[in-house]
């Protein structure tokens, strides 16, 4: 196949850039708007980062309502909330978070509600639906399984068997994958037991993803693609042996 030429380039890009802008919603719109707020202050976005990182690991309730008062405080309250949110962030800043009990499950109901056009339920069908869909516009997708941070085997190897169970899917093939996430050992002080422990669950993974290939556009056989993540500075040295 012949490479597509710098004009042909531009031709698609400014094509793409002009169905979007036609297309677009003003729900998007307002959106764009709000993250483009974001971007341009740093501190917007590392609060906004780390709350949705530690609200999704912190799993007892006072310990994360103390964690959103100390981000709070040290980057203040974003600028692109709205008024209404800014001020209930206020609040919870002053007093709120010693009511943990209450403050809490309205945050991550909320954090839900915003993250749910880029975190959808995996559930079927509804997962099933979502991929269709992508599959009719020609758009790709990389299925990257969320969830509580790995502490124990008995999560890792639950995370494990859900990511294989992945493969076998015929609307599936493209995944990524966190070795902290499939095997909860990979430190240090354990390193000559977990190298060969993640070599074989990683090799099982490649193995299924060639086992259950998946049809291309040209109705051609492929193996499906695992896509190995980094994660932590620590387990750098695994991912790359």
């Amino acid at each position: 196949m012949d490479k597509p030429t710098i004009a042909e380039v531009q031709d698609w890009v400014l094509t793409l850039y002009n169905t979007c802008e036609e297309t677009i919603t003003d729900d998007e719109r307002r959106e764009q708007h709000k993250y483009a707020m974001m971007v341009q202050r740093p501190q917007d976005k590392k609060f906004l980062v780390k709350m949705l990182d530690e609200s999704s690991q912190i799993r007892d309730r006072r310990k994360l309502a103390h964690r959103i008062k100390v981000l709070i405080d040290a980057y203040g309250i974003p600028r692109f909330f709205n008024k209404r949110d800014a001020f209930l962030f206020k609040l919870y800043q002053l007093f709120g978070h010693h009511f943990d009990f209450v403050a809490i499950p309205i945050i991550k109901k909320r954090l839900r509600m915003d993250t749910s056009k880029v975190i959808i339920d995996e559930a079927r069908p509804h997962l099933t639906e979502h991929l269709a869909e992508r599959s009719r516009q020609q758009i790709g997708q990389n299925v990257n399984l969320l969830g509580e941070v790995v502490l124990g085997n008995g999560e890792a190897d639950h995370r494990y068997h859900h990511y294989l169970e992945a493969l076998e899917s015929n609307d599936i093939n493209y995944i990524s994958v966190k070795i902290s996430g499939i095997y909860a050992q990979t430190h240090a002080l354990n390193y000559q037991e977990s190298f060969p422990e993640l070599v074989k669950r990683m090799s099982a993974l490649y193995q299924k993803a060639i086992d259950f290939p998946y049809i291309d556009e040209r109705g051609e056989k492929r193996a499906k693609f695992i896509n190995l993540d980094m994660e932590e500075y620590k387990d750098t040295h695994f991912t790359l042996r």
